[in-house]
Parts: C-alpha cells; sequence; structure tokens
C-alpha cells in the first residue's frame, strides 16, 4: 500500500517473544523460516529478561550433522553429482516429507545408515581407481623414456645388468656439460660416454666396471642427474604399450561403475544435503533460543504491518499451544533496521550504507541523497557530451549488473543525466563552449569558467542549502524522538546561528552603507548564548551546583567550535567551483595541444564546429583519435574524483549534522535451500 511513498524514516518494528512446547518448536521454526519477517535475537543475552529460561547450546548433534553433510558433499563431488540434475519437485518433496515424519535424531541417523551403505560399494571402486592411476604415471614415465631412448638408437641389451659392467641413461641438463670433460680421477679412464641432444638438455649414457658404480653414480647425482627408471625395468617399448592399454581399459570399466552409482544415488545424495543443510541451519538458530524443562523462548523483531499475519500462522502451526507477546521497542532496545525506499531511491542506500545503516531511531537520508548526490556531482562534472558518455557507462552497469553493481550503475546513470542537464546549462559539449553543434552563443543559465566569481557564490550558496537542510533533518529526528528541548537548543539554535551569520556577512559585502550592529544581537549573539547554554538546559531535570561551571565551560566551547565548523564546512563546498574549472581546464589543455600539433584551431571549432572535410582529412583524424583517447582517459580519472569528492561532501559536511550511523541490519530468519533442477 505504501509502495512509491517516501517516509524518510525505517519501517516500524515490534518486538516478538514467543513460549512454544518443545513439540511444537520445529513446526515454529519452519514458519518462521517460511515467512521470512522474523529478525531473531539471541535470548541468551538478554536472560535477565526470561525469568526461569535458560540459554540453549549447541549440542553435538551439530557436530554430527556437519560431519555427514561433509561425507555427503564429498560423495556428490566424487560420484560427480551436478547441481542442475534431479527432479526438483520431487527432491522437495521428499525434504518436506522426511522432516515431517522423522525427528532430527531419526533423520541423521538414517541418512548416516544409508550413506555408509553407499561409501562401502564407493570406496573399493575408488580405491582401485587411485591404485590405477598410480601404475598409469608409473608406466606413462617408462614409456616416454623408453621412446627417447629408441629415438636416439640405444640398445636397451646394453643397459641390462651385468656382472662385469654397470651402465647408465638419462638426461643431464646443457649447462652441467663441461664437467663431463673432468669425470672423478677414480673412474681411471674406465668409462665410456655417449651424448645426444634432447631439446634444452642431453641424453647422456654412460657404461664403466661395477667396480667404479659408487663412484659413478656420485658424480652424476652432482650433476642433477636424473636417471632413466626403464634401464632397471627390463620391458620392452612395446609391452609397456600393451600393459598401458590394458590397465586403461580397466580404469574405464571402474569409472563406468562410478557413473553407474552416481545414477543410482544421484537423487538420495541431493535430498540428504538439502535435509542436513537445512537441519544444520535449524541447530544453529536454535543457539539462539532459551528453554525450560517443556517450553522454548524465542525473541525477535518484525515490521508492524506482518505482525498479525504471522501470529496467526505461528498459532496455526502449534495448534495454539503457544504464548506470543508483542511490545513495542523501548529505548534502549537495539531494533533492527529495514529501509523502505521507493524503487527509483533504493539504489542510494548502497551510499548511505556504506557510511552506515541508519538507526532505528533516526532519519533516513536516502531519498533526499538521491536528490542532492547526483545535482552536486553533475554541477562538478556539467557537459553535455561528457555526461552522455557517464550515463551510458552507468546503463551498461544498471542493466548488466546485479545487487550493488546494478545499484552503482543506477547512481552513475543518474549522475550521468545530472551532467547533461548541467551541460546543457553551461553550454559545454565535449569540452567545447560557444556554438558548436548549434548550441547557443550564451549558456542558458551560467558558464563556470567564463563567470567564475558568479559560479563560486552559486557553490557557497548550494553548500549553505545542503547543509541546512541537513539541520532540519536533524530537528526532525529529534522531534520525532520527543525530545523537544534537545531539538530547540541544538540543531534549530544552529540552523539561527548559521543563518545569521550568513546574513550579517551578506549585508556586510553586499550593502556597506547598512548599520549591521543592532542586527548582530538576534542573528548572532542570541543564538550563540542559547547554544552555550545548551548542556546547562539539557541537565536542568538532574542538575547539580557543582556542575553548573562545567556545563557552561562546555556549552561555550561547542558554540565557539560550532562557527568554525559551520565555516570549514561551507567554505569545502567551494570543491564544487574547483571541479568545475578542474574540469574544464583538463578538456581546454587536451584541445590546445592537440590542435598546435595537428594545426586545428580550437576557436574555430567554437565559432563554426567541426567541419567533416578537415575529420576526414589525415591531420583531422590523428586528432579525432587523439582527441577520443585523452577524453576517455580524462574522464575515468577525472569521473572517480568528482564521484569521490561529492561523497565527501554528503559523508562530512551534511551527514554530521543529523546522521550517527551504526544500526543493526534487519536480517529476517529464514532458511536457505538449494534444490536441483532438470
Amino acid at each position: 500500500m505504501f509502495e512509491g511513498i517516501i517516509v524518510f524514516t525505517p519501517t516500524e518494528m515490534k518486538k516478538v517473544k514467543i513460549l512454544v512446547f518443545d513439540d511444537y518448536l520445529e513446526d515454529i521454526m519452519e514458519e518462521l523460516s517460511e515467512a521470512a519477517v522474523f529478525h531473531m535475537v539471541d535470548v541468551g543475552e538478554k536472560i535477565d529478561e526470561w525469568e526461569g529460561v535458560t540459554p540453549v547450546s549447541i549440542d553435538e548433534t551439530h557436530g554430527s550433522c556437519n560431519d555427514i553433510l561433509r561425507k555427503v558433499n564429498q560423495l556428490i563431488d566424487i560420484l560427480h553429482v551436478s547441481e542442475t540434475t534431479g527432479d526438483a519437485e520431487y527432491i522437495k518433496s521428499q525434504v518436506n516429507e522426511l522432516r515431517r515424519e522423522k525427528t532430527t535424531l531419526r533423520r541423521l541417523e538414517d541418512i548416516s545408515g544409508d550413506l555408509g551403505n553407499i561409501e562401502e560399494v564407493v570406496s573399493p571402486v575408488l580405491e582401485k581407481i587411485d591404485e590405477i592411476n598410480a601404475k598409469i604415471s608409473v608406466l606413462e614415465e617408462l614409456r616416454s623414456e623408453l621412446a627417447i631412448l629408441d629415438k636416439h638408437s640405444v640398445d636397451l641389451k646394453l643397459l641390462e645388468p651385468s656382472p662385469i659392467l654397470y651402465s647408465v641413461a638419462g638426461i643431464i641438463d646443457k649447462n652441467d656439460m663441461p664437467a663431463l670433460d673432468a669425470p672423478p680421477d677414480d673412474l681411471n679412464d674406465e668409462y665410456v660416454l655417449s651424448k645426444s641432444p634432447l631439446n634444452e638438455d642431453l641424453l647422456l649414457v654412460m657404461t664403466t666396471t661395477q667396480a667404479n658404480k659408487e663412484v659413478l653414480n656420485q658424480f652424476l647425482s652432482s650433476l642433477n642427474f636424473k636417471t632413466f627408471s626403464a634401464c632397471l625395468d627390463g620391458r620392452s617399448l612395446e609391452e609397456i604399450k600393451e600393459e598401458l592399454m590394458e590397465i586403461k581399459k580397466e580404469k574405464s570399466e571402474l569409472e563406468d561403475r562410478l557413473e553407474d552409482l552416481s545414477k543410482e544415488h544421484q537423487k538420495s545424495l541431493l535430498i540428504w544435503r538439502n535435509i542436513l543443510d537445512t537441519e544444520r541451519q535449524m541447530i544453529e538458530a536454535g543457539n539462539m533460543l532459551g528453554k525450560t524443562e517443556k517450553v522454548y523462548a524465542l525473541e525477535g523483531w518484525i515490521p508492524q504491518k506482518e505482525v498479525n499475519e504471522l501470529v496467526k500462522r505461528v498459532q496455526e502451526a502449534s495448534n495454539k499451544y503457544v504464548f506470543i507477546k508483542v511490545e513495542d521497542p523501548r529505548p534502549e532496545d537495539d531494533v533492527p533496521t529495514s529501509l523502505e525506499n521507493p524503487r527509483l531511491v533504493k539504489p542510494f542506500e548502497v551510499l548511505t550504507e556504506t557510511f552506515g545503516l541508519p538507526r532505528y531511531d533516526e532519519i533516513d537520508p536516502t531519498p533526499v541523497l538521491a536528490v542532492t548526490f547526483p545535482m552536486i556531482f553533475g554541477l562538478m562534472f556539467g557537459d553535455f557530451g561528457h555526461g552522455l558518455m557517464v550515463a551510458l557507462i552507468g546503463l551498461a552497469l544498471f542493466t548488466r549488473g546485479k545487487n550493488a553493481i546494478k545499484d552503482l550503475g543506477f547512481i552513475t546513470l543518474t549522475c550521468g543525466v545530472s551532467a547533461i542537464v548541467f551541460g546543457i546549462l553551461y553550454n559545454d559539449f565535449f569540452g567545447l563552449h560557444g556554438t558548436v553543434f548549434g548550441l547557443p552563443e550564451k549558456p542558458l543559465w551560467i558558464n563556470p569558467v567564463h563567470d567564475a566569481k558568479s559560479f563560486l557564490i552559486t557553490a557557497i550558496a548550494v553548500g549553505a542549502i545542503h547543509i541546512s537542510i541537513g539541520f532540519l533533518l536533524g530537528t526532525v529526528k529529534l522531534i520525532k524522538n520527543k525530545q523537544y528541548i534537545h531539538a530547540l537548543t541544538e540543531p534549530i539554535t544552529k540552523l539561527w546561528l548559521y543563518w545569521g551569520i550568513i546574513s550579517t556577512l551578506c549585508l556586510t559585502v553586499l550593502q556597506p552603507e547598512v548599520d549591521i550592529i543592532p542586527l548582530i544581537i538576534p542573528l548572532v549573539v542570541l543564538p550563540f548564548l542559547i547554544l552555550a547554554l545548551s548542556d546547562l538546559l539539557k541537565h536542568l531535570p538532574d542538575l547539580k551546583p557543582k556542575d553548573i561551571v562545567g556545563l557552561l565551560c562546555n556549552g561555550a566551547f561547542e558554540a565557539a567550535d560550532s562557527i568554525l565548523i559551520f565555516l570549514s564546512n561551507t567554505i569545502s563546498y567551494s570543491r564544487i567551483f574547483a571541479l568545475v574549472l578542474v574540469h574544464a581546464g583538463l578538456f581546454c589543455a587536451l584541445f590546445e595541444v592537440v590542435g598546435a600539433l595537428v594545426g586545428i584551431d580550437v576557436e574555430h571549432l567554437e565559432h563554426h564546429g567541426i567541419e567533416l572535410a578537415t575529420i576526414l582529412s589525415p591531420n583531422g583524424l590523428i586528432w579525432f583519435v587523439t582527441i577520443a583517447i585523452g577524453t576517455v582517459a580524462i574522464l575515468a580519472l577525472e569521473g572517480l574524483i568528482v564521484f569521490l569528492h561529492t561523497l565527501r561532501l554528503h559523508y562530512y559536511e551534511w551527514f554530521t549534522k543529523f546522521f550517527d550511523g551504526g544500526g543493526t541490519k534487519y536480517r529476517p530468519f529464514t532458511i536457505k535451500r538449494v534444490y536441483t533442477c532438470t
């Protein structure tokens, strides 16, 4: 009913306390999960509010559930059971039926037993496949070595063991080749050496006497010599190939067996995984409950509009064997925050939440942020062509992205549209001014470069209005929380003092002949005094004489500090003026430098437009390509800088007037289930 209405405050919440007999606990937890509106809180942290109730702790059932789930997932991976296989409706119905018919402990026992039967069949097959894989690895290495020896015409008979001679073959790095020219003296020149190039290495075959075997092995080991195992195996290349074929055939048969087992058990495994994952989440949620001997206690928060429906569902699930108490939030409660903004405003929640989620008793700044953020970005980045590029990037992110990327795309799109609007008002098109592309000779509003003074005043005025909106929102927040004295002595008085200072300065500059002395008292002195007394006024109900001096000093200091903060915050908005000049200056420099290099006059372009003949000339093409590359590079860098500065003006100059953040996000309890589909 409230879709599209801006309310500026988080969703109104109610605290719900539930007492239910243990026989109905699982049914109620299921109902709460299906409803997905109950933000559960830990009863153990508020156990003093529950007389006779003790906290629930996760028992050994949780460990058993996790252990069985791990085994199920392992089997799903081993058998290559795809998450896109199986009958989704069948799996869902079986999960629901098993969870209705049996208790948690019985379900875990049954699944564990059936899982063990599958493991008894699968394990021997896996062990045999692992054994075969190890054999294949050895045989493949032997085949590779024998192929090398055969290619280089090495007679394997010469490498066979002999009572007199010892022969060895293998690979050595070419960098170690010089060492072969100086073998150990212990060999007594009693050896035969054969070398053959092998890619980046050498194939080396050496023969010596059995008496020199150890000396030769030590020498080759120092050279990182890799000995061929085939020398000691004794089988031929043909024999190795034949054995490989046979063993791979056996492996293929075993893999077919695994595939049959996968088809046979895939639905059961998927059903068990869904059941166990649901049980795990239920057990973990149960750790937030309290209990007596026969009763469980639940506590949580739900939106006010969902209260009646949830109460009805819980009563039906427990056959009305349940006690439900609905309470309003208390000041000391940590109420979760749920933001409800219209569709066009909702993407800007990501910017608000980046600073901090509003507390339940705060004003949601998102609706105002959705207007001021693109507007200030457009003021800094005003250019029809550049804004169009930013808008297109935002549109691409919005249409193709998901979640936060989609929201960021929408924000970028609105910023681009704002830049387009201000570009038209500034009479800027891709960094060019004047009558280019049919634009009017004079801007519709103002040109920041040609009328810098007026635009600087405009930027400061925007800041003053923006800061004032912050004070007004702060006033609304305090009035909403019935802190009337605080509202009067803080944001209202600060707003009074702020505009009193602005009015005094404006009169001094614009109408110096006016005597402002009589105006200073009501405009500046009076709100300053109220602000200095604010701490004292807020503590009047419980004020002690010894605290008066301290409160007065603290109030006076805060009042003086507020004036400095006002000036600092307001001057900070001059960055709007600075960045719009930077934007214009960068592109002016780009056009001037590139134009000077290729002989294209920028002033001519601004007054007469871009002529087709000029662009199609060699210099024109070079100019166009260089300008395009430069434009993309500048936009990427400057667009990010402008975005961050716009963010800064909102976070530090505006939010600090009324917004603290630090809220708890509303996370309704729900069991996430994944059902596969055919």
